[in-house]
């Protein structure tokens, strides 16, 4: 691994980040959108980066990566997701001083178990065993990094409070999802009409979590009948095959979209109908950007911000009637404000709390220059 020239003039923060953040194919991931959101911060607050771009978040990496950097101006370390254990101890263990803070995008054994019961649903045997098995090896994970990291940084408070609260050994701060400028520049807001799409994801895999939100959709729109015959309906992403998710009837199949924001733009309503997966489900933000209502479980719009309620619609699964009343609701126009805005600050406030007490910070440093101040290892 070649040497890095590292910052000469103060301190500096290591951000270890995964390398979808430069993969095109997958800029519409949730956890690529996150992670824009400390790069926003870092640029904004005019603190220095060095960054360490993680193939396929691998430890090993990370790990040699730091080994071959000069750590005496760092005083803090980002991480972008879980993984990186014995990276986490590694740095305590060598250097001490640096603060350890990591980014937590899920309760990873009940997201897993989830995982493990939409394969199961599918008939998927193997695949269900093997999430079951991921989220044990994940959760032996979740107990060494919360116990070396200083500060964790779960993206929910329901997660904070049950989840990793009780495995952390330092301190615990909720900071929300938010959608960083250059991202939520690209939201449009169009006219709409009588749409309401069934979010599938943007990769190419059905995982368990979106069976479950997609089969809860085919089964409302079919059990309503003529009774939504002003409405249009439409589920977005690859199936594996037409009716995995039962007969589609008048739904539309998109297929794979190169972009969610176009039919973003034109929906009423976007429907995210299922209980399972942990985190925090990023389309919803990008819904209400877009002018559009959003369509939730009972149980996730009980674990949502408040920011996001006014724009969100509780719907029982098992109640066409409550489907029903819910997309009469979306003909009137959502509320007026911007979620957007209070979660960021919100989350820049948890940050503040992260890095407080440590020496960072430039007067006068660019959003542009910031940006330019991170560092790849070759």
């Amino acid at each position: 691994m070649a040497d890095v020239a590292l910052p000469a003039d103060g301190p500096f923060v290591l951000h270890i980040v995964p390398d979808s953040l430069t993969n095109q194919d997958k800029a519409f991931l949730g956890s690529t959108k996150d992670v824009l959101g400390r790069s926003e911060y870092f640029a904004e607050r005019g603190i220095r980066t060095v960054t360490i771009e993680s193939p396929q978040r691998s430890d090993q990496h990370v790990l040699e990566a730091m080994l071959a950097l000069d750590l005496t101006s760092c005083v803090a370390a980002m991480f972008e997701f879980e993984h990186y254990r014995e990276s986490l101890r590694s740095l305590g263990s060598y250097h001490p001083r640096v603060r350890r803070i990591v980014r937590s995008h899920n309760g990873n054994l009940p997201h897993f178990v989830d995982q493990a019961r939409g394969f199961a649903l599918q008939g998927d045997t193997m695949r269900s065993q093997r999430a079951a098995e991921q989220g044990l090896d994940r959760f032996v994970q979740d107990m060494a990094v919360a116990a070396y990291a200083d500060v964790l940084l779960p993206i929910t408070s329901w997660e904070a409070e049950n989840y990793w609260k009780p495995l952390a050994r330092g301190s615990v701060l909720t900071m929300p999802f938010f959608i960083s400028g250059g991202f939520a520049a690209r939201i449009e807001r169009r006219p709409k009409r009588n749409l309401c799409v069934c979010m599938m994801g943007t990769g190419y895999d059905m995982t368990g979590l979106l069976y479950g939100a997609g089969r809860n959709f085919v089964s409302l729109v079919t059990a309503a009948g003529d009774r939504l015959s002003a409405w249009d309906f439409s589920v977005t992403g690859r199936l594996d095959f037409p009716d995995i998710l039962g007969p589609l009837g008048r739904i539309t199949s998109t297929g794979l979209l190169p972009s969610p924001l176009p039919v973003l733009a034109e929906a009423k309503a976007v429907a995210i109908l299922s209980d399972w997966g942990g985190g925090f489900k990023t389309k919803i933000l990008e819904a209400i950007l877009a002018g559009a209502w959003v369509l939730l479980t009972p149980e996730v719009f009980g674990r949502l911000p408040a920011a996001v309620k006014p724009w969100c619609i509780p719907v029982g699964t098992e109640n066409p009637e409550d489907f029903i009343a819910a997309l009469a609701r979306a003909e009137a126009p959502v509320p007026e404000g911007d979620p957007n805005a209070e979660l960021r600050a919100a989350a820049f406030a948890a940050l503040d709390e992260a890095f407080a007490g440590l020496p960072l910070g430039r007067a006068g440093v660019t959003a542009a220059n910031a940006v330019q101040d991170g560092l790849r290892p070759a």
